[in-house]
Parts: C-alpha cells; sequence; structure tokens
C-alpha cells in the first residue's frame, strides 16, 4: 500500500463505531456521516447543541518573530491581532488565521489543501519563522447550538461571555482540565465554538463533553449536517 492509499482516523474514531455512526471516506479520513439521522441531528443543534469531530481539518502552526511581516507577505494587508481569527485567501485556496499570541499564528485550511497551502506559505517564511503541520496531532470538536456556551461554561474558567468572547475570536485555556485552543466561530447565526486538544486526550474531552451535555440534550452529529452549517 502507498501512502496516498493510506486512509486516516481520527482519535474519536472508535468512539464514531461505538455510536454505530455511518462511516464514509472524504478527503481521505474515515469520518461519521451521520449517526441517527441528519435531519434529527440538525433539529438537535438548532434547538440545544450538538458536538463534531472535526479532526481533519488542516491545522499548519507558524511560530517566531516578524508575524505581522508574514502576514503582509501572503496578502493579509492589516495586523492579525492576538486574540483575532480572519478569513483569508491565496491563489491555492481558502484559510483562515487564528493568532494565538505574539509569535504564534495557526493558519487553517481543508483536508485536501493542506498540501498546497503548505507549499505556498513556507516560500515566505523568513528569519526565525517555522511552520508545523499540527493536523494529525490534534483532535477537533465542533460544539454548536444555543447552549454551546452552557455546556463549555461547566467544563472551563475561560470567559466566554458576548463581551469578553465574541465571534471569530481564539484563546488557549483550560477546558475538562486540559490545555486546549478554543476558536468562536458561529454557524448560521448559531454560537459555535471549535476545541482543539492533542490527541492523546481526544477521547477524555469528547467523553466529558458527552456526559456534560446528556441533561441538555446533546447529540453527536457528522459531515452530511456538518456541510449543512457550512453552505
Amino acid at each position: 500500500m502507498s501512502q496516498l492509499d493510506i486512509v486516516k482516523r481520527s482519535s474519536l474514531h472508535s468512539i464514531h463505531l461505538e455510536l454505530n455512526a455511518s462511516m464514509i471516506e472524504e478527503s481521505r479520513w474515515e469520518r461519521p456521516n451521520w449517526y441517527i439521522d441528519p435531519d434529527k441531528e440538525m433539529a438537535q443543534i438548532t434547538e440545544t447543541v450538538g458536538i463534531c469531530d472535526i479532526s481533519p481539518v488542516g491545522k499548519l502552526f507558524i511560530e517566531g518573530q516578524k508575524l505581522d511581516r508574514f502576514c503582509n507577505k501572503i496578502g493579509y494587508k492589516t495586523s492579525v491581532k492576538r486574540g483575532d481569527i480572519v478569513p483569508h485567501s491565496v491563489a491555492e485556496g481558502k484559510m483562515v488565521l487564528c493568532r494565538l499570541s505574539a509569535n504564534q499564528l495557526l493558519v487553517f485550511t481543508s483536508p485536501e489543501n493542506i498540501g498546497p497551502m503548505t507549499n505556498t506559505l513556507t516560500p515566505e517564511l523568513s528569519g526565525c519563522l517555522h511552520l508545523t503541520d499540527l493536523t494529525s496531532l490534534y483532535t477537533g470538536i465542533l460544539v454548536c447550538g444555543p447552549q454551546s456556551r452552557v455546556l463549555l461554561e461547566t467544563l472551563t474558567n475561560i470567559d466566554l461571555r458576548e463581551s469578553s468572547f465574541s465571534n471569530m475570536s481564539c484563546v488557549q485555556g483550560r477546558v475538562a482540565d486540559v490545555h486546549c485552543i478554543v476558536i468562536r466561530n458561529d454557524r448560521k447565526s448559531m454560537t459555535a465554538y471549535e476545541i482543539y486538544v492533542t490527541r492523546d486526550f481526544g477521547q477524555y474531552l469528547w467523553t466529558g463533553m458527552s456526559e456534560r451535555g446528556s441533561d441538555i440534550g446533546l447529540l453527536p452529529f457528522g459531515v452530511e449536517v456538518l456541510g449543512r452549517l457550512i453552505s
């Protein structure tokens, strides 16, 4: 089997199988398409909250000095401030820039665009800037729905109030007592958070969210509903 034949699985794969998810292959990843029924999953998210495995999203970590100059070189003309996330496009595709700190930038892109985006960004690195592909290292969980903030507030002391953590914001902190990157990126006018944690804590975090959310009707949802939230 060549490297191109390998289908990847997230750290949550065994949980998806335990939940009897209908699995599909998408962008060389095996992912849950749905768990019970896409329409029911969508309805539940609209009413309460749902969680989704978004681990395949491309995560390119850029660290070093002069990040503002780097952003200018790739065509983003204004400074990306700490705690902000901004969408940006280059000839090779779309990406989202997430400024974690003065010297740390996380670039998100689609799974199929990781290679082309890496090839585009690497020549623009200068000095002590370094790019690392963290896609397989981090598990990603999307929490979406009107009760998403209520759920997360039981697991973290991060200030999630609208006045402190508005849409298109990012922060590093502890969720379920584990260090995470938390991004506020609303979907379809619904409050939504993307939580990224190292792969070894992926199942722990998913299980913790599921247990805390059981009282408010939390359901997992798959790629089918995820597509509806993006379109």
